[in-house]
């Protein structure tokens, strides 16, 4: 199915102006954050941007456009695109509930981390094989596939404080030592 230009050019805008301003707003967050605090904040920030809310974006269109998307990214329609659509939802409700909860943090970004950079690499083999280079698989997306991760990942290990509901649930305490390993 030939995707209509004027649907085309409009989901060609979102995935290209979305992951820019809500990588913006994630720097702008992490800037008037502490010091100590900036991969923190802006690990908080991404996990609810460029994955909560990204996240539901794309189940949606994946879900109840995936004709469409299949034609962006210059690919057959696929009843897996309902499957990736729910990993999507999946992965936005870690991200959304991470903005509130810091034990969602590390087990989000790293579950989401590997499953776009498992995406980008498909893209990498698509365009290397097949010569696909369509919007949808060799762009913004693509892109958002390698940074989003390399952001998550690299402010996850920058975070230099775990939280406090975290260490209680481990039994750590602040040196980072189990409160029953001194019994």
């Amino acid at each position: 199915m030939e995707l209509a230009h004027g649907r085309r050019t409009f989901l060609f805008m979102i995935h290209l102006v979305l992951p820019v301003l809500f990588f913006g707003i994630a720097l702008a967050i992490a800037a008037r954050a502490k010091d100590g605090d900036r991969a923190a904040a802006m690990l908080r920030a991404v996990l609810l941007l460029s994955v909560g809310i990204q996240g539901v974006w794309a189940f949606l269109l994946h879900r109840f456009l995936s004709a469409e998307v299949a034609a962006y990214i210059g690919w057959n329609t696929s009843p897996f695109q309902h499957e990736i659509a729910f990993a999507n939802l999946g992965f936005a409700v870690g991200g959304i509930l991470s903005w509130f909860y810091p034990a969602f943090r590390a087990g989000t970004a790293v579950g989401i981390a590997i499953f776009m950079a498992g995406a980008a690499s498909v893209h990498v083999d698509d365009m290397i094989r097949y010569g696909n280079f369509a919007l949808g698989n060799a762009g913004p997306i693509f892109v958002a596939d390698i940074v989003v991760p390399i952001t998550l990942i690299a402010c996850l290990v920058m975070s230099r404080r775990v939280s406090p509901d975290l260490k209680s649930s481990l039994g750590v305490d602040g040196a980072g030592v189990r409160a029953a390993s001194r019994a």
